[in-house]
């Protein structure tokens, strides 16, 4: 369960980090198309495969040191079956709201809020742990960008920013290049999206 936890706070922290927690694809920052799968290639240390069904849910994930098998109970309650060199375990997501506009789902003690800006990309995220709130800011440069240039990321009195830029995208207008950016650190992040047709 820590193992969760820690990534859905790495999920709130910047654009393509994806955390067992994810719930559909918008959540990855993919907006067009009908997403079948998203393989992030690059840098080495975050190379995953994440699966999709034709509705746009989460169906499996895996990366480097885990996998995680996703079985939709019903549009409240997903199971988590997560599989490493030691075995595996179930988790199970309740998801308290499933909008266009907004998600809310717990994940054992911890619950996850999602909202989302009127063209379908994210505005904020606030994750909340033990009592601890974590909030992620969205800041864009026009009401029609589904990238945003800035993220914000706040814990008490901790402040984190990450400078995003998209490099390139493809023909359905979704990232697969960028860069993010944060105290002297940049990671260059490549992916490939696999659509239904």
């Amino acid at each position: 369960m820590k193992q969760i936890v820690l990534q859905m706070l790495l999920l709130l922290s910047c654009i393509a980090t994806y955390g067992q927690d994810i719930l559909d694809f918008r959540m990855c920052d993919v907006y067009k198309g009908n997403v079948k799968s998203i393989t992030i290639t690059s840098p080495e240390m975050m190379q995953s495969e994440t699966k999709f069904s034709p509705d746009g849910k989460i169906t499996y994930m895996k990366n480097a040191t885990f996998c995680v098998e996703y079985d939709w109970k019903s549009n409240e309650e997903l199971k988590l079956t997560v599989s490493n060199t030691q075995g595996a375990q179930s988790f199970y997501i309740y998801i308290n709201e499933y909008r266009k506009n907004f998600y809310d789902y717990d994940i054992g003690e911890n619950n996850c809020k999602i909202w989302f800006r009127e063209n379908g990309s994210i505005e904020k995220k606030e994750g909340t742990q033990n009592g601890n709130k974590m909030y992620s800011t969205y800041y864009y440069r026009s009401d029609s960008d589904l990238y945003p240039y800035k993220i914000e990321n706040r814990m008490g009195m901790q402040v984190q920013t990450i400078f995003v830029s998209v490099d390139k995208c493809d023909s359905k207008g979704n990232a697969i290049e960028f860069t993010n950016s944060s105290n002297g650190i940049t990671i260059q992040q490549k992916r490939i999206i696999s659509y239904y047709e």
